[in-house]
């Protein structure tokens, strides 16, 4: 909308308190571990379909961003972050007063 945002990461197996996330003016930045399951003592697999690699991102929006407003959430392999806008960068009205 023109005052928040949601962006959403697929992450299956990461450590959520692992995740750095940062902000910076109107960006967000996103650095999610390698997935922790760990392949030792596990029979080998033909095919495996979940990426292990650690993952950056990088969103730009359209507003600067609220740090103390921003909430961050991961449930069912997905990382959602909330993103406010600043109070200072919405527009604001002037009201004409008659003299």
């Amino acid at each position: 909308s023109d005052n928040s945002a949601v962006v959403e990461l697929d992450a299956p197996g990461i450590d959520p308190a692992a995740c750095d996330i940062s902000l910076e003016d109107d960006t967000v930045s996103i650095a999610a571990p390698a997935a922790g399951d760990s392949l030792e003592g596990q029979p080998r697999f033909h095919l495996q379909e979940r990426p292990r690699a650690a993952q950056r991102r990088q969103v730009r929006l359209p507003f600067p961003l609220d740090a103390a407003r921003t909430d961050a959430a991961y449930e069912h392999g997905i990382l959602r972050l909330r993103l406010e806008r600043r109070e200072d960068s919405k527009p604001a009205k002037i009201a004409v007063k008659a003299v």
